[in-house]
């Protein structure tokens, strides 16, 4: 008589080959899930500015974003990571007043991320009506991880005709170097 089906030695050595196949895939699936959690707070980001970009030209008037949140207004020295207004600039003085109507607002980002910057970003971004930046110069932005153990970053960059970038950047949150939080 022939039995079917698998002997215990044959079940735990195929046990043991999965287990070191999911020890050795691990850390791998770690990092790739880091990567879209920080894709995920960079699309957030890329959105609004979109958003702020395209309202200020079908309104033909400048649009802002700020750090902050509808209930206070725009918060000077404080983190993108505490969420974020877009507002329509009324009187054109590059700051929330009380005539200026916000049309969106963003809360707090993802436990665990940062918003960096090396070019130290102002606590505003403007857009005119013609869709230029209201700035000086281009802005570069980085998401990056708190865990220390995965240096992945990605990268937003918005030049000052509008056009906005992003890309991984693998070496962008190297802890060695000091990067300004934003």
């Amino acid at each position: 008589m022939k039995y079917r089906g698998l002997t215990l030695i044959e079940c735990l050595v195929s046990i043991f080959i999965l287990s070191i196949f999911t020890v050795c895939t691990l850390p791998i699936i770690e990092k790739y899930v880091h990567l879209k959690y920080m894709e995920g707070e960079a699309e957030k980001f890329i959105s609004s500015v979109i958003a702020t970009r395209t309202e200020a030209v079908n309104q033909q008037r400048n649009v802002a974003m700020c750090k902050g949140s509808p209930k206070i207004g725009c918060i000077r020295n404080n983190s993108w990571n505490e969420g974020w207004i877009l507002f329509v600039d009324s009187n054109n003085n590059s700051q929330f007043d009380n005539g200026d109507k916000v049309f969106q607002s963003v809360s707090s980002i993802r436990t665990g991320y940062t918003y960096h910057s090396s070019a130290g970003v102002s606590d505003l971004i403007s857009f005119t009506a013609n869709g230029y930046m209201n700035s000086s110069g281009s802005i570069s932005i980085i998401v990056c991880s708190f865990d220390k153990s995965v240096s992945l970053g990605y990268r937003i960059n918005l030049s000052m005709s509008g056009r906005l970038t992003s890309e991984k950047d693998l070496s962008a949150c190297d802890r060695s170097v000091p990067v300004a939080a934003i």
